[in-house]
């Protein structure tokens, strides 16, 4: 029986779907169970919104960097493991942004979240082993 860790673009591709499935999972969730609670304080959620706006600048230039990398990589291996270094980067705001909707009942920065999401996604498609 083989134990090989070498990943497929099939598997890849799994992977980022597994991802974005679990942040869309998180917003259905906040969604549901924000309708029925009371926001937070004004001022906590103001320095949620400021900390949100960091975490966005910080995955944005991860994940531009690690597309930086990507452009240069000469296996496939590297490259998918690049792929999901910056796909769970632009992950980070969207999961912060559903923590903050089913705190606030707010789905603007969980929307913002999804498509800093898709900003690796775009920019990095899922590589074919063949052209890696």
């Amino acid at each position: 029986m083989s134990t090989s860790s070498a990943v497929t673009p099939q598997s890849l591709r799994i992977i980022r779907l597994a991802i974005l499935m679990g942040v869309l999972i998180l917003g259905a969730v906040g969604w549901f169970v924000s309708r029925d609670i009371d926001p937070m304080d004004a001022s906590v959620l103001s320095t949620l919104r400021l900390v949100f706006l960091a975490i966005c600048i910080g995955a944005l230039g991860g994940v531009l960097a690690l597309r930086r990398l990507w452009q240069n990589a000469d296996t496939f291996q590297r490259k998918a493991t690049l792929t999901i270094m910056a796909t769970a980067a632009g992950e980070v705001p969207a999961l912060f942004g559903g923590v903050y909707l089913i705190l606030s009942g707010d789905y603007t920065l969980y929307l913002g979240g999804l498509l800093i999401l898709l900003v690796p996604i775009l920019l990095m498609p899922t590589p074919s082993q063949a052209t890696a």
